[in-house]
C-alpha cells in the first residue's frame, strides 16, 4: 500500500479535525432540538406566520392588539395594515410557497429581504450585511394585510437553519483554501525531491529555482549547491580516466606494431593477447568516462531485432547464447548504440562467466523487459549490487581468471546500469531459474519504459 506524502497527511488532519468538529457540532443541536420538542429542520418563520394570519381571522378587531403584542415578545414586529407593503425588494419565492402550504389557501402572500434600516453612523458593510430584515406580508379573510417584520438570524428564522452550520460551511471553505496554500507551499518539496532522483540516476545538476519559505530556500540552495560540487568532482573524476586512458591507447598502438616484429610463437601470442585485453579495458574506461555526462542522442529502436543482432553476432563467434522474443514489435525511445552495448555486455557477461546466455524479452502497453540468464554459480545476494560498482569484481567463481577468461577491469557491468538508468530503466540480479533439473545461475533483469 503506497504511503500518503507530506501534502495529503496535512490535508487529512485539517479534513478529520473539521469532521471531528462538525460531528459534535451536529449532536449538540439534536439535542437542542431534541430538547425543543422538535427535531430535523422545518420554515419556523412561515409557520408562526401562517398561524398569526389564522389568528388574525379568527379574532375580532378588538383582540388582535394582544395577540400582536404577544408576537412581538416572540421577537417579532406584526400589525396589521389596510394595503400591503411595497415588495420591491429581494424576494424567497420558495418560502412564499410554504408559507401558502401553511395557510391551506390561496392568498396573495409576499416575502421580501431589505437592507438594514439607514443609520446614523458610518456605514459598516458585514455589519449591515448581517442586519438585513424580512418583511412579510399576508392577505387576511378581512381583506387586510397582516405585516409581519423580523431582523436578524435569516437562515435560521426562514428555513430552519442554524447559523452554526453556515459558519460551518464558511470553514469548509477556509479548510479548502488551508489544503490548497499547503499544496502550494509544498510544491517545492516535491520538485526538489524530483531533481535529487533524476540527478542520482544521471549525475547531472538540475539547479531549482529558489522558492516558498526561508526555509525551503535553505534547503533548495544547499541542494543545488551540493549537486554542482559532485558533478564536477565526477566530471573532474571521468576527464582524469578518459586522459589516462587516451594516452594509454597511444603506447598501446606502439606497442602492438613492435610485436609484429617478434617472430611468432607461444611468447608473441601471449603479449598479443595481453595488449589486447588492455586495449579492451582502456575502450570500457573511456567509455565509462564519456557516458558519465554525454547526451544520447534519442530516436526509436526496436529492442527485438537489436538482441536479435547482438544475440546472433555470439553465436558466429562459437558461443552458446538463445533469444526468445514475442513476434511484436519492442519499439522504445533510446540510443541503439547504447542500448546495443549494454545488452552486449550482459550477454559476454554471462558467457564468460556462466558458459551460455539465455535472453527473453517480454512486451507489454507501458515497459519492456529483458532477461539474460547464465549457468554460472550464481552470485550472493550480499555482494549483488556491488557488481555494478566500476573496477568491482567478486573475488570467487565469478572472477577474471575462471577457466582462464581474461581481461576486464570490472567495467562491463557498471556501463550496462549506467546506459540503462540513463534510459530510465532499471536493472537487478535474480536467481535464474534451473533447466532440466540443472542448477540455475545469475538473472539480470533489465525494464525499460516504452
Amino acid at each position: 500500500m503506497a504511503r500518503l506524502g507530506l501534502v495529503w497527511r496535512l490535508a487529512l488532519i485539517v479534513v478529520a479535525a473539521l469532521a471531528v468538529f462538525q460531528f459534535l457540532a451536529f449532536g449538540a443541536f439534536l439535542i437542542q432540538r431534541e430538547q425543543r420538542g422538535t427535531l430535523g429542520f422545518q420554515p419556523r418563520l412561515t409557520a408562526q406566520v401562517a398561524a398569526l394570519a389564522r389568528l388574525m381571522d379568527d379574532s375580532l378587531p378588538d383582540e388582535r392588539h394582544v395577540a400582536l403584542q404577544a408576537v412581538r415578545v416572540a421577537g417579532l414586529d406584526a400589525r396589521v395594515v389596510a394595503t400591503p407593503p411595497p415588495a420591491d425588494g429581494f424576494r424567497l419565492q420558495r418560502a412564499e410557497q410554504w408559507l401558502r402550504q401553511e395557510l391551506g389557501a390561496d392568498r396573495a402572500v409576499s416575502i421580501v429581504v431589505r437592507a438594514a434600516r439607514p443609520s446614523a453612523d458610518r456605514p459598516r458593510p458585514v455589519r449591515d450585511l448581517l442586519a438585513r430584515r424580512v418583511e412579510i406580508s399576508v392577505q387576511l379573510a378581512s381583506g387586510e394585510y397582516l405585516a409581519v417584520e423580523t431582523a436578524g438570524e435569516l437562515l435560521n428564522r426562514i428555513f430552519g437553519i442554524p447559523i452554526g452550520f453556515l459558519l460551518s460551511a464558511v470553514a469548509a471553505l477556509v479548510t479548502g483554501l488551508a489544503i490548497f496554500g499547503v499544496v502550494r507551499e509544498t510544491r517545492p518539496l516535491r520538485r526538489l525531491a524530483v531533481s535529487v532522483d533524476r540527478f542520482g540516476m544521471e549525475a547531472r545538476p538540475d539547479p531549482l529555482p529558489e522558492r516558498g519559505a526561508p526555509e525551503v530556500r535553505s534547503v533548495i540552495r544547499a541542494t543545488n549547491a551540493m549537486q554542482a560540487r559532485i558533478s564536477a568532482l565526477l566530471r573532474n573524476q571521468s576527464l582524469m580516466i578518459g586522459a589516462i586512458a587516451h594516452d594509454l591507447r597511444t603506447y598501446l598502438t606502439r606497442l602492438r606494431l613492435r610485436l609484429e616484429s617478434i617472430p611468432e610463437g607461444e611468447r608473441r601470442d601471449k603479449a598479443v593477447r595481453d595488449v589486447e585485453d588492455m586495449h579492451a579495458l582502456i575502450e570500457d574506461a573511456l567509455a565509462f568516462a564519456r557516458g558519465a555526462f554525454a547526451e544520447a542522442r534519442m530516436e526509436p529502436v526496436e529492442l527485438g531485432a537489436l538482441l536479435d543482432r547482438e544475440v546472433e553476432e555470439r553465436r558466429l563467434a562459437g558461443a552458446e547464447a538463445t533469444l526468445a522474443r514475442p513476434s511484436t514489435a519492442a519499439t522504445i525511445q533510446g540510443s541503439a548504440a547504447d542500448l546495443a552495448r549494454a545488452f552486449g555486455n550482459l550477454i559476454d557477461n554471462a558467457i564468460k562467466y556462466g558458459d551460455a546466455a539465455a535472453v527473453a524479452l517480454t512486451v507489454d502497453a507501458n515497459r519492456v523487459e529483458v532477461t539474460v540468464d547464465d549457468r554460472g554459480p550464481g552470485i550472493p545476494r550480499g555482494e549483488r549490487d556491488q557488481v555494478f560498482e566500476p573496477f568491482r569484481q567478486l573475488d570467487e567463481a565469478r572472477n577474471r581468471d575462471r577457466r582462464g577468461a581474461g581481461g576486464g577491469a570490472g567495467l562491463g557491468l557498471a556501463i550496462a546500469r549506467q546506459i540503462v538508468e540513463r534510459h530510465r530503466g532499471t536493472i537487478v540480479i535474480e536467481d535464474a531459474p534451473g533447466v532440466a533439473g540443472e542448477r540455475g545461475g545469475a538473472r539480470f533483469r533489465v525494464t525499460l519504459p516504452r
